[in-house]
């Protein structure tokens, strides 16, 4: 993703920036199967074997999520 410098330079000023979203990213892969599935709880192992992305990225990528707020974490769930 290209961006102008003007907005490169703005990154840190106007506070922590939100996670990429995109559909192309495990980050936004792995919300949007959770957001779709917002009534159930899922273990990591799960989201591994239905989510198409890396295993070793889901684990970083709830971390990221949950301190976002976009997801909750409890025990395995």
């Amino acid at each position: 993703m290209v961006i102008s410098k003007e907005d490169f330079r703005s990154i840190d000023e106007d506070g922590p920036s939100l996670p990429d979203l995109a559909p192309d990213t495990a980050q936004g892969a792995v919300y949007r199967f959770l957001l779709k599935h917002a009534d159930q709880a899922f273990r990591q192992r799960e989201i591994v074997d239905t989510v198409d992305v890396p295993e070793r990225s889901v684990g970083p990528t709830l971390k990221r999520l949950e301190e976002y707020d976009l997801v909750e974490h409890r025990d395995r769930f």
